[in-house]
């Protein structure tokens, strides 16, 4: 890139060329004086005015596609350690206290070893505690309730099913959200009704105890109010982005482990298997962090469907079942109403 000219800017012989750079977090502009040459201008990172807008629809493009990248790999990711979970239930390898335990213990050492090798001088510090910290409590018990709440669900349910039941946690929160800003009676209306057909999943079918599906329905909840939360503001501008995810697994520790006060049950084998479920899902965890700081929420929000499909081919590979009507019916309840919530 040229250095920015240092004569004053009402030398005639300047003239001003706008720069334009990306980064992380934010998109910055300034305008820099340099020298006026009327031959052919060298490829560099300066941008004429004239060029300005077809360089910063590819440095969008750009920055979409790094996003949902990340998302991508992240719902990935957060699937196949789901999955891994449902198969070590399946071999009594552990219990769902330990699943939490170890997944929150995990994201907590990893949350803080990742800030402290990525710090710098302008990062704000992790261990900060926010002036409204009621708030971030109360997200990170909200949380933890909800992950407890799905590993226990996962347990008695069908792989798919346990999956479907986790996001009704997004109608919950879009219902919430229209009631919040008085939209049209038709707008709720859509809504409540996929909310009412996916909640009918929650009807336990054989050989699967009663409260299960209400269990999963519950977490759901806990998950919307937790994001709720987060939009309100949970965590201010001056916190750290892995504060909240430190404060929930922290959260998700201490809950689990007063359920472990009766011993481990789990084997060598079984703990070998929560490190590797622990860190599939702290990855995974951290890459949709990374994409929700690159990307605008809705295009990650069509892309975390990607779920339900990984939901649908691993009940048929895994567990060499395929999805009943209903559970076909409510994954394009899902779709259909995250894509028309995404295009308002």
């Amino acid at each position: 890139m040229a250095e920015p000219a240092t004569s004053p800017r009402d030398d005639k012989s300047f003239g001003v060329v706008r720069y334009y750079r990306s980064s992380q977090t934010s998109v910055e502009i300034a305008d820099y004086p340099v020298k006026v040459d009327s031959r052919r201008p060298s490829a560099d990172s300066l941008l004429s005015d004239s060029d300005y807008e077809p360089a910063r629809c590819c440095a969008l493009c750009l920055s979409v596609r790094e996003g949902i990248c990340y998302m991508i790999l992240g719902v990935t990711a957060i699937s196949l350690a789901s999955l891994w979970t449902k198969l070590g239930f399946n071999r009594s390898y552990f219990s769902p206290c330990e699943v939490v335990y170890f997944r929150s213990a995990f994201s907590v050492i990893g949350n803080i070893l990742y800030g402290l090798c990525t710090f710098d001088a302008h990062s704000p510090p992790l261990l900060h505690v926010p002036k409204d910290s009621n708030l971030l409590t109360l997200r990170a018990a909200m949380g933890a309730a909800a992950q407890l709440c799905f590993v226990v669900a996962l347990l008695h349910l069908d792989f798919l099913r346990a999956i479907i039941l986790s996001f009704a946690s997004r109608l919950f929160a879009e219902l919430s959200d229209r009631l919040r800003r008085c939209p049209k009676l038709s707008s709720i209306l859509g809504c409540s009704l996929s909310l009412l057909w996916v909640c009918m999943l929650a009807r336990p079918d054989a050989g699967v105890p009663a409260w299960a599906p209400g269990l999963s329905l519950l977490g759901s909840v806990f998950a919307a109010v937790a994001y709720l939360l987060a939009k309100r503001g949970g965590s201010g501008s001056e916190v750290n982005y892995l504060v909240p995810p430190v404060w929930t697994g922290t959260a998700g520790a201490v809950a689990s482990s007063l359920g472990m006060l009766e011993g481990v049950r789990s084997a060598q084998s079984g703990l070998w298997n929560l490190l590797g479920i622990s860190a599939l899902g702290w990855v995974g965890q951290l890459l949709q962090g990374a994409a929700l700081r690159k990307e605008a929420g809705w295009r990650l929000s069509v892309t975390m469907l990607l779920m339900l499909g990984y939901g649908m081919l691993f009940q048929f590979l895994a567990f060499n079942a395929a999805p009943a009507w209903a559970d076909l019916a409510g994954i394009g309840i899902l779709v259909v109403s995250d894509v028309m919530s995404a295009m308002k």
